[in-house]
C-alpha cells in the first residue's frame, strides 16, 4: 500500500478551500442580470455558488483533519495487550537453522520423514520434544 505524504494532502486541501472561497466570492459579487448572459459555471444562480462553496470548505476541512490523524470511520479500540509466552529454558533462542540451509535430519524416524523437500511439516515447523 502506498502512503501519500501529508504535505500532498495539505496542498490538495488548500486548493479545495481556495476554490470554495472563490465560489463564495462569485456568489457575493454576481448580479442577476449578468448571470443571464453568462454560460457554464458563471451562469449558475447565487444559491448554487453558495451551496457548493460551503461544501468545498467542509471538504477541505475534512482533508486537513484526516491529514492530522482524524478518521471518523474507525471506532476507538482499546490498545492490544501482549501476552508473554513462556520459553523452554533447554531450547536456545532464535531459529533452529539459518534460512536457506538444508534440513540436517539423518533420514531416520519421523523427523527425517517429515523433513523431505517441499513437505509442509519441515524442520522449521517441528516442535522440540
Amino acid at each position: 500500500m502506498v502512503a501519500i505524504p501529508s504535505w500532498v494532502t495539505f496542498l490538495v486541501a488548500g486548493v479545495v478551500i481556495c476554490f470554495g472561497l472563490y465560489r463564495l466570492y462569485i456568489a457575493r459579487t454576481s448580479d442577476a442580470e449578468s448571470l443571464k448572459k453568462r454560460k457554464g459555471m458563471y451562469g449558475l444562480p447565487k444559491r448554487t455558488h453558495t451551496l457548493f462553496g460551503i461544501l468545498y470548505l467542509i471538504l477541505g476541512a475534512f482533508l486537513i483533519a484526516s491529514a492530522l490523524g482524524y478518521n471518523p470511520f474507525v471506532q476507538s479500540q482499546p490498545e492490544p495487550t501482549w501476552i508473554e509466552l513462556p520459553r523452554n529454558p533447554d531450547r536456545p533462542a532464535g531459529p533452529a537453522k539459518a534460512p536457506g540451509q538444508p534440513d540436517q535430519g539423518n533420514g531416520s524416524g519421523p523427523a527425517g520423514e517429515e523433513s523431505g523437500p517441499g513437505h509442509f511439516f519441515s524442520a522449521r515447523y517441528r516442535v522440540a520434544r
